[in-house]
């Protein structure tokens, strides 16, 4: 018989197998393979246990390797299936082929929930097609309960699912036997995880025609956007119509997504990941941490397949702003350390807002542009320069559309916009793009761009002033957005020509 634990390393699960040795010797109990603290210490735990549940400890000298060795092991789930190692010298279980046993023994032989089995699945997924022979699975409770439910999601999802030889279900050491004896299997097709529906009329402050549109196309591209303005404009309140416009991820998104909130100790969510951010985030606190433990995810990975809302975005740390540079170009970042390197995903839509100076004014350096406002501004011009350069370019650069709200005037409040009607719209050209450009349009490649231009001089005069290669096919994305919006066979100048004033952000670098 062969009894197997597992553990998460550098975010990826590798299989452990428990190798036992005992001789006539002083009784002594030895753990080897790198064990962390937690891990020697569950000597103590499996003698306890042993006691309590009745089995004689053996009085040998005993020794115990968590093989392979090359690598430090941490946590407590190792317990159960070194207690079962030891258990199987003195019963026979020799014909039950491959077990694989995870969980924590409490002092009085109670098995207790670790957590980390949607990581375990995808441990089984590798092991199915490197081992032909099917593995026993041993859970605690609650473990088992969460594996279930995940495993069945996987399945309603059209996902691949491990084939085992059993599943079974323990509370307490003493049922091991007894179970693995039987021909008992505990696996069921039920589940309690149910994936959430965005309620049909959320309350929603009002938006003026403009920032409706804004929300809109953004929306329906998931793409990158800043809006700025004064203050009392309506900034926060666009947040919350981001929030309830935000489309359901992909399965594949959604399992990742499970995998990293593990990776935090959370519970798994299924619903549409909304992160926000405060103004005083660490790089770290975005990029996550990747030490000898393992990897811990940061906002950026919590928010894949979602948004990720900064509010002040102006006011981050610099060193916060700048490491958005790779994860909004490459939908992923690249976290390298002493011990390694990893990738992870991020596919995310960054929604951030931010004032236009320190004092949260309008400044008259905008009205240049065709903006006004009533708000006045008690900022000087140097102060207006310095908050501006706070604002890259390479950041301006990665960011898609960038829009200035201005304040709705108290008389002319407009009417509350029917949210079930811009969902519809969304949805509708969510559903035209997927046609015909068989993705988001934020995420269509160069390539397709310039093959699906028009080939014309004034469509070519309209990108002429556009000096980055980035720029451009940004400007082009939010047209198709726009032609998705429209419903229109094909990409028109006058799509280009809205785009363009969506580009607010090359003025911004020029001021910058």
């Amino acid at each position: 018989m062969h009894i197997h634990s597992f553990i998460v390393d550098e975010a990826r699960p590798k299989l452990l197998t428990i190798e036992f040795n005992s001789r006539f010797q002083i009784p002594s109990f030895q753990i080897l393979g790198l064990p962390a603290p937690e891990i020697q210490e569950a000597r103590e735990r499996i003698m306890a246990a042993f006691q309590s549940s009745g089995f004689e400890f053996p009085k040998k000298k005993i020794i115990v390797n968590l093989s392979p060795s090359s690598f430090r092991k941490w946590g407590t789930g190792h317990d159960l299936s070194i207690a079962m190692k030891i258990l199987s010298e003195s019963l026979d279980w020799k014909s039950l082929g491959r077990v694989l046993a995870w969980g924590e023994l409490g002092l009085g032989g109670s098995i207790r929930s670790v957590g980390q089995v949607a990581h375990l699945l995808e441990l089984l997924l590798v092991e199915q097609k490197n081992h032909p022979k099917p593995l026993t699975l041993v859970l605690g409770n609650n473990d088992f309960i969460h594996f279930e439910n995940l495993r069945n999601w996987r399945v309603r999802q059209g996902m691949e699912v491990p084939t085992l030889n059993r599943t079974l279900c323990a509370t307490e050491l003493k049922q091991i036997p007894e179970l693995l004896n039987s021909s008992i299997d505990h696996s069921n097709h039920s589940s309690e995880i149910h994936l959430p529906s965005a309620p049909l009329n959320p309350h929603l402050l009002p938006v003026t025609s403009f920032q409706e549109r804004i929300i809109t196309i953004s929306s329906i591209g998931k793409h990158h956007t800043l809006v700025l303005g004064p203050k009392g404009v309506g900034k926060s309140e666009s947040l919350n119509w981001f929030r309830a416009l935000v489309s359901r991820s992909t399965p594949t998104q959604m399992w990742e997504r499970v995998l990293y909130q593990e990776s935090r100790g959370e519970r798994p969510d299924f619903s549409p990941p909304l992160r926000q951010v405060h103004s005083q985030v660490k790089p770290a606190h975005l990029l996550g941490s990747f030490t000898s433990k393992g990897f811990r995810a940061g906002e950026l990975s919590l928010a894949h397949g979602g948004i990720l809302f900064a509010d002040e975005f102006v006011e981050w740390p610099r060193d916060s702003k700048e490491c958005l540079r790779e994860p909004l170009q490459n939908r992923k970042l690249q976290i390298t350390r002493v011990n390694g390197s990893l990738e992870v995903q991020c596919d995310l839509q960054l929604i951030a807002t931010g004032n236009l100076c320190p004092c949260g004014g309008f400044p008259t350096l905008f009205r240049v542009y065709g903006y006004s406002s009533q708000v006045r501004c008690r900022c000087r011009e140097n102060e207006i320069d310095q908050y501006l350069k706070k604002l890259s370019g390479p950041i301006l650069d990665r960011i898609d559309l960038v829009a200035i709200f201005t304040e709705q005037s108290s008389r002319a409040i407009p009417e509350r916009a029917s949210f079930k009607l811009i969902q519809e719209k969304v949805e509708r050209a969510q559903s035209f793009t997927l046609e015909r450009f068989s993705g988001v349009t934020s995420r269509l490649s160069p390539d397709f761009l310039e093959a699906s231009l028009p080939k014309s001089k004034s469509m070519e005069a309209l990108l002429k002033d556009i000096t980055s290669l980035r720029s451009r096919h940004k400007t082009l994305r939010i047209a198709h957005s726009i032609q998705a919006l429209e419903n229109s066979s094909e990409l028109k100048e006058e799509h280009v020509f809205e785009a363009k004033t969506y580009r607010f952000m090359d003025q911004l670098i020029s001021q910058a």
